[in-house]
């Protein structure tokens, strides 16, 4: 039996979902993942340049599928799909896939499927980070936003926030806790966490005043394998880019993992490439190579 091809006479695949991947037999990657802040999208303003929104929509005009891993809660993973154009509504037709708040999340929408939804139960962690100086406490709730010690600082967290004491917290199914230094603060929270015993929960370097706590078996790596698994496609056929700590597992599994210029050293020692800084062009080099 032929393969089928497109209108060019290339030779196309259907994925589990139903997507036309076009010219399927000389194409290396079937799936490409963007981590979020930094990587397309402005760390300090949160907008992603036409440039890029430009680019994954060529991707996607090819039938590739364009995931978001993103540490972001899910409300503010929305907020990055509309600036990309993506379903806003229940009733729009196109679906896209989201694994957010570092894999604890994985869902599909619209309409909105859980795929994985990992929590924890933060307990005597509590008191551990809470004996922190200076230190501010959020738990991430599904869709609605956060429980927090103290309120953070304007544009830090998208989505509501609900002032609770730390004893509070204890007790929360978590997707994720986030262990922040308030304004002002000199301390490095990196040697005060290094000093704390998490068990078998997952944690996360920011930024030196920025820790996500998490799950157990939580990685960005662990959630877009779900989506490949759903859609039947080979870790090999991923194409990821990120370049912040939690990206490191994903630039790993891929099939080829590509890091921004301005990450971190321990990020682009774990990528197969890296792209020039994100003012520079950022990801923009990678994407012209394999889809024009």
């Amino acid at each position: 039996m032929s393969q089928p091809q497109d209108k060019s006479g290339l030779p196309t695949t259907t994925l589990a979902d139903g997507r036309t991947l076009a010219n399927a037999g000389t194409r290396p990657y079937k799936l490409v993942a963007f981590d979020v802040d930094g990587t397309i999208a402005d760390l300090n303003t949160g907008i992603i340049p036409a440039d890029v929104r430009t680019a994954i929509r060529r991707i996607q005009s090819q039938g590739v599928p364009v995931v978001l891993t993103t540490g972001r809660a899910w409300v503010a993973a929305q907020e990055a799909a509309g600036q990309l154009g993506w379903a806003q509504e229940e009733t729009d037709t196109q679906s896209e896939y989201f694994v957010c708040s570092n894999g604890a999340v994985v869902a599909q929408y619209p309409p909105l499927d859980i795929l994985r939804l990992s929590t924890f139960t933060p307990g005597d962690i509590i008191d551990k980070v809470a004996a922190i100086p200076s230190v501010i406490l959020a738990s991430e709730e599904f869709g609605v936003g956060y429980r927090v010690t103290q309120y953070f600082e304007p544009g830090l967290l998208r989505g509501e926030q609900t002032l609770v004491t730390p004893e509070e917290l204890k007790d929360t199914q978590c997707l994720k806790l986030i262990v922040h230094l308030g304004p002002g603060s000199e301390e490095d929270l990196h040697s005060y966490m290094a000093d704390i015993d998490f068990g078998n929960l997952i944690v996360f370097r920011g930024t030196n005043h920025w820790y996500d706590v998490c799950p157990p078996d939580t990685s960005k790596a662990r959630g877009l394998q779900v989506v490949t698994e759903r859609l039947g496609i080979d870790k090999s056929e991923v194409l990821a880019f990120g370049d912040g700590y939690n990206d490191i597992e994903i630039l790993r599994w891929a099939g080829r993992g590509v890091a921004l210029g301005d990450a971190p050293e321990e990020v682009r020692a774990a990528a197969d490439a890296v792209t020039p800084p994100f003012h520079d062009g950022g990801v923009l080099p990678e994407l012209a190579r394999w889809f024009g």
